[in-house]
């Protein structure tokens, strides 16, 4: 009953995130369209690295509001980066969110 009453507050919670987000996703395309600013191939720079990004796309969308992707991942590869002249593969890379990351920490 317990483990049953935790699920359905994460589910909630889960649920709560994913509706904030939709929300905040929808205000910034309504902006963007007042203000006649385009939603796809824009280009920013976060955290060090140039981007072109497609708001539409969830992984874009990330990166346009934080300059990161799945930052506990990033968090978690840093202290595994030695030096600058590692090498890394990137296996399977969507637009490369993880791999500049690398290119980011690992560049001469």
């Amino acid at each position: 009953m317990i483990q049953l009453i935790k699920e359905k507050i994460i589910l909630s919670r889960t649920k709560t995130k994913l509706s904030f987000v939709r929300n905040l996703f929808l205000l910034t395309l309504l902006i963007r369209k007042l203000f006649r600013l385009p939603t796809q191939n824009i280009n920013i720079f976060r955290k060090g690295i140039f981007w072109t990004v497609d708001l539409n796309e969830a992984i874009d969308y990330c990166l346009f509001l934080t300059g990161e992707y799945e930052p506990e991942l990033t968090d978690a590869y840093r202290p595994l980066i030695k030096n600058k002249t590692m090498s890394i593969i990137d296996i399977g890379a969507n637009i490369g969110a993880h791999t500049l990351f690398f290119a980011k920490f690992t560049s001469n």
